[in-house]
């Protein structure tokens, strides 16, 4: 890619040095990955990627990425002129075994530099994010000037600070605070994860809007033990606006309602009230019935609680939103068991601690989700969008139909030895019961080239989606 570039700096006589530092405000990676600029100087490395600058980060200053000091010499036509530079980054994944990734949707960058050779400056040079086209922000610097190492450490004497473009959240003091307004119930939670419960709640007196005795479920969040990443998922961080405050834009009627959050700062704990959904996820909902029934859903019940989700995805696509872990665990369903026909349920899809903004064209690198229902290209590392929630999804279908998950594995690592060689399985007696529709919509889904997955609107219009069903089982 780089090596037939042609070299945009102007020559002359007598060189001159130049100082540049780069800084990237979100640039997703993986363990093994690297980050380098690499551009038209030769101090870029001449467009090769194996010459070109790295960037480094840490776990207090991540997605966001610096550059050491660069020294570039230069040999303007005249006493006072302009540098044209062009460069662009890449992830280094040689130690994955993948060679290189150029920001590959975007044209080159590019930046014109100011330079004299009276002048002995600094220049730091700040893009958004990777593969996001954008103009870059040029800052001239104090000579001599040194960066922080990251946005947290404590300014000393000859060190700069950089400060956030787009600033991480602010965790909020919310008051009143979670048990003015709401109290628990019972003695332990219904859910738990790695740093949070899941807890029924009322409204106190205090509290009280209408109906007090209506129940909720209150996701309780640990912060105390969370990791920064895990901080930024929920308050957000650069052009990511968080777990609570992406939350609070959704509403749908297949998307579970964020009622309320709060933040309490003696107790390090943050709280979402939600609305409860009595009848559990789906994948208790598909556990209940394999026990009495030896297999997995109906398809009549299958096809009700997937087009809810569908219609919830399509919202969220059409919002610029990718969910990024979809599964049966994180669908619910509305009534209590053993009352309404799962025919005649309501689902809604929860859970959006990792889901994430993007722009059309935009592509996600970060490896997050659930690895036994990730997309290939998401287990693989790679760039990848929308059509990730589109081959979850499937793998949802297959779960609730077959009884079983279409891969199983307990880490990325496992899954990417799992996906070797992408092939569905279709051989149980399941699917002996199963309608060649739903087959062919699972083939559909999960195929290994994102681009030729469905969308949610298609998969809402899908012979198999259009069936009428006959209420029939409950669970």
């Amino acid at each position: 890619m780089g090596c037939q570039r042609q070299m945009e700096i102007t020559r002359c006589g007598t060189c001159s040095t130049l100082s540049l530092f780069f800084h990237i405000d979100i640039a997703q990676s993986t363990p093994g990955e690297h980050l380098h600029v690499v551009g038209s100087h030769e101090g870029l490395g001449a467009w090769d990627p194996e010459k070109g600058a790295r960037l480094t980060t840490n776990e207090r200053s991540y997605p966001v990425w610096r550059s050491r000091q660069i020294e570039m010499r230069c040999e303007p036509e005249d006493s006072s002129t302009v540098l044209v530079l062009k460069y662009k980054y890449v992830l280094d994944r040689r130690e994955l075994k993948q060679g290189f990734l150029w920001e590959e949707s975007i044209p080159d960058r590019e930046v014109q530099i100011p330079w004299s050779q009276d002048c002995d400056c600094v220049w730091l040079i700040r893009d958004s994010a990777f593969n996001r086209e954008g103009v870059a922000k040029v800052t001239k610097l104090a000579p001599g000037a040194k960066l922080l190492r990251s946005p947290q450490q404590e300014p000393s004497e000859g060190l700069i600070s950089v400060p956030e473009e787009t600033p991480e959240a602010e965790e909020p003091t919310a008051t009143p605070l979670f048990d003015a307004k709401y109290s628990l119930v019972g003695r332990r939670p219904f859910a738990k994860g790695g740093f949070s419960s899941v807890w029924r709640c009322r409204r106190t007196a205090q509290g009280s809007v209408g109906g007090a005795a209506d129940e909720f479920a209150a996701k309780r969040i640990d912060l105390a033990g969370l990791h920064v990443k895990g901080k930024r998922c929920i308050f957000g961080h650069g052009v990511q606006p968080g777990e609570i405050r992406l939350h609070q834009n959704l509403h749908h009627p297949n998307i579970v309602e964020l009622i309320d959050s709060f933040h309490d700062d003696s107790s390090k704990m943050v709280s979402l009230v939600l609305e409860f959904c009595k009848g559990g996820d789906l994948l208790e909902v598909m556990s209940r019935h394999r026990e009495k029934n030896s297999k997995g859903l109906r398809e009549s019940a299958t096809r009700r609680a997937i087009k809810h989700t569908f219609q919830a995805l399509a919202y969220l696509h059409e919002q610029g939103v990718v969910h990024r872990d979809v599964k049966c665990e994180n669908v619910f369903k509305v009534e209590a068991p053993n009352t309404v026909a799962l025919e005649d349920c309501t689902y809604k899809l929860g859970d959006f601690g990792l889901a994430a903004c993007v722009m059309p064209d935009e592509v996600l690198m970060d490896q997050v989700g659930s690895p036994s229902t990730s997309a290939p290209e998401v287990v693989r590392g790679r760039p990848y969008g929308k059509p990730a929630d589109m081959w979850s999804a499937g793998a949802a279908i297959y779960t609730l139909l077959a009884g079983r998950r279409p891969f199983e594995a307990s880490s990325y690592m496992q899954m990417v030895r799992v996906m070797s060689k992408v092939e569905v399985s279709f051989t149980d007696d399941a699917w002996s019961r199963t309608s060649k529709a739903a087959v062919d919509l699972l083939g559909e889904l999960l195929q290994e080239a994102p681009e030729k997955r469905p969308s949610s609107a298609s998969v809402l219009k899908h012979p198999w989606c259009q069936r009428e069903h006959r209420a029939c089982t409950t669970s």
